[in-house]
């Protein structure tokens, strides 16, 4: 996966929106990580000796969206899991090229994903969602 730390992500919206350039590009950080990088970053910062994670199959999540989408035309609901989803999620990888962010803007990626990840987990337990 490719990431961006919201405060790279604004970096990157205010160096475009004060240039002179009217283009198309990605934000991201340079490094491209893995899911079970994630996993073991957030369990490292969460200081948790053991995390679950359970693979589902795609095919049950492709049942149980479709399953969503007919109870919602019953009663509305407020789960984000669609048919739509299924494509996002059954993608092999979710990667953009951020050179001419870099080039371009001279922007530097300040956030790492550990930095990343201690930041957004300090927010949450502040905001009590933790």
């Amino acid at each position: 996966y490719s990431f961006v730390c919201v405060f790279d992500l604004v970096e990157t919206i205010t160096r475009l929106v004060e240039s002179n350039f009217s283009i198309m590009l990605y934000s991201a950080h340079d490094s491209v990580i893995k899911f079970q990088q994630l996993i073991e970053e957030i369990k490292k910062q969460t200081k948790k000796k053991w995390m679950i994670y359970l693979p589902v199959p795609l095919f049950i999540v492709r049942i149980f969206a479709y399953f969503l989408s007919l109870i919602y035309k019953l009663f509305s609901h407020n789960l984000r899991l669609t048919p739509d989803k299924i494509y996002e999620l059954e993608a092999f990888a979710w990667t953009c090229d951020s050179k001419l962010s870099q080039s371009t803007l001279k922007q530097s990626y300040q956030f790492d994903l550990p930095k990343t990840i201690e930041i957004t987990l300090a927010d949450y337990q502040k905001r009590h969602w933790l």
